[in-house]
């Protein structure tokens, strides 16, 4: 199919969601499509032409000087200008930019592409812009909860391991289950806060050296302090050899409790999990087993995010194992679930992340 007429370029545009502007090589608008009329309710296209980006989104430095958008020394931080001046020169580019409108003073964050085009020997630029000051709201949010109700929960670890030794014996029961539960919350907003890093690529890794039998012990005693748990009989393998591994403990330690959290919460009461670790061809070899058998219609499912057999709001565990073992700790994971083998996770890493 060929599109010959103006009128059909521009009804396609139009269905794009995001804004699309054609630009000259004086940086003004020649066409936009509606949703950019949309996004700031311009009646029409005449409002629009003729403008740059900056005066057509109100930007409060473009009207400091008669040469309007792109002439001031704030212009040269402003990523929609960088962008454009990139495809001036013949360069595709991608950046971010805020922008605060005059008058109203509403915020806006913005993420805009710039392609240079070239037709009848005149050089134009595609620019197209996306709104996402949702997105970048949810993250400073997301920063902000993490940041203080991680340093409001351990303050109240800090309290009880103090009060541990002041508090009367008859309250040693009450003791253990503070301790527990502040635990517990510690754990859980540390595992949210680094499923948020992952999948926005800001995690960093932190290397150390541990055995595989030291970082097994530490997730089965924690594990143990789940309610599902405690009448799971959690066993090492007798298969289990120990090593030493260089990884980031953290993340390995997050990965190995979500599998045995999940084989333990499917086991039956008195039921049997075992876990082993040893070498294999030169890489760690982990598995967790239990005797439950899946059925085919979740194992298809498995590892997608939010897929749970558990209820609304869950199905971040096993999606986070598969998230965090493949992209940061450079290994593997796989399973096998049948009448014959009962359910088997298994992960492989590399001996070490430094090499």
């Amino acid at each position: 199919m060929t599109i010959s007429e103006p009128v059909k370029l521009n009804n396609l545009l139009d269905m794009v969601p995001d804004i699309v502007m054609i630009l000259n090589s004086q940086r003004q608008i020649i066409y936009c499509n509606i949703s950019l009329l949309n996004f700031l309710g311009y009646g029409s296209q005449g409002e629009v032409i003729g403008k740059r980006p900056g005066e057509v989104l109100n930007c409060i430095h473009a009207f400091e000087n008669e040469y309007g958008c792109g002439s001031t020394e704030f212009c040269n931080e402003c990523g929609v200008f960088k962008a454009i001046v990139s495809s001036l020169d013949n360069k595709k580019d991608i950046q971010e930019c805020r922008i605060i409108q005059k008058d109203t003073g509403n915020a806006f964050d913005l993420k805009v592409w710039s392609n240079p085009v070239f037709f009848s020997g005149n050089h134009f630029i595609m620019f197209s812009v996306m709104d996402i000051s949702s997105e970048k709201r949810k993250e400073i949010l997301e920063q902000i909860f993490f940041h203080d109700i991680l340093n409001i929960a351990s303050s109240i670890k800090s309290l009880m391991e103090i009060l541990e030794y002041e508090l009367p014996e008859q309250l040693t029961n009450y003791k253990s289950l503070i301790k527990n539960f502040t635990t517990k919350l510690l754990e859980e907003i540390k595992t949210q806060r680094q499923l948020v890093e992952a999948e926005t690529s800001s995690l960093i890794l932190e290397l150390n050296k541990i055995s595989a039998i030291e970082i097994i012990q530490g997730v089965i005693n924690l594990v143990k302090q789940y309610d599902f748990s405690k009448n799971v009989n959690i066993q090492i393998s007798s298969q289990a050899e120990d090593f030493i591994m260089i990884t980031d403990v953290s993340l390995l330690g997050r990965v190995l409790t979500n599998l045995l959290k999940n084989a333990c919460e499917v086991e039956n009461p008195d039921g049997c999990v075992t876990i082993g670790f040893k070498v294999d061809n030169g890489f760690t070899h982990f598995w967790i087993h239990n005797i439950s058998v899946m059925p085919r219609t979740i194992q298809l499912q498995l590892f997608q995010r939010s897929f749970s057999t558990k209820g609304k709001g869950r199905g971040i565990g096993l999606y986070s194992v598969k998230l965090l073992t493949e992209k940061y700790l450079k290994g593997k994971v796989d399973f096998i679930s049948s009448k014959e083998t009962g359910t088997i996770f298994n992960l492989y890493y590399p001996l070490s992340l430094e090499e």
